[in-house]
């Protein structure tokens, strides 16, 4: 089974336990840190917002309490209720609020975004052994750098492609 994820109040982030110790080891010690984990770190409940989306092409993830920035950045989020959420961003305050149809994102200042699927979750017919790999109509070469959503570290990630795993993966 998948470890218990929960939302750590310090920067909305979501964290495994096991992440929170590697993050903290050097300047907690593990009691504390289980401690914080028990006390503080509130359970994940996953918001109908939460997920990837897109705006003019490009794609941002919303996890937990963090709204991830196509280019790496991150925001904190305050959830105001399971639809809806306001960032501050360049000292203004933005809201978002789900539409209906949960497809969309509808946003204060007039932006609209659009429920996207996960930019890593997909399945290629491609043969791994090609020199060219293909993802969501991008062509990508051994040698081109990407960032990626790495679940393990909760953040964005550089990264040199290398090639193409047999079962879909870089």
């Amino acid at each position: 089974s998948e470890e218990e994820a929960r939302i750590d109040p310090q920067d909305g982030k979501l964290r495994t336990l096991e992440q929170l110790r590697r993050a903290c080891a050097n300047r907690y010690s593990q009691a504390e840190i289980e401690a914080y984990w028990q006390d503080s770190c509130r359970p994940h409940v996953l918001q109908p917002f939460e997920g990837y989306w897109t705006h003019n092409s490009k794609t941002h993830a919303i996890q937990g309490e963090a709204l991830y920035w196509h280019v790496g950045i991150e925001t904190r989020l305050e959830v105001q209720s399971p639809t809806s959420f306001a960032i501050q961003l360049d000292g203004q305050t933005h809201e978002a609020h789900l539409d209906a149809d949960g497809q969309h994102l509808s946003w204060s200042d007039g932006d609209r975004w659009i429920r996207a699927e996960d930019p890593w979750a997909w399945t290629s017919d491609c043969d791994p052994s090609l020199s060219d790999i293909m993802h969501e109509g991008r062509v990508y070469k051994p040698g081109d750098r990407v960032k990626y959503w790495s679940g393990t570290a909760s953040k964005w990630v550089s990264a040199v492609v290398k090639g193409q795993h047999t079962d879909g993966t870089y």
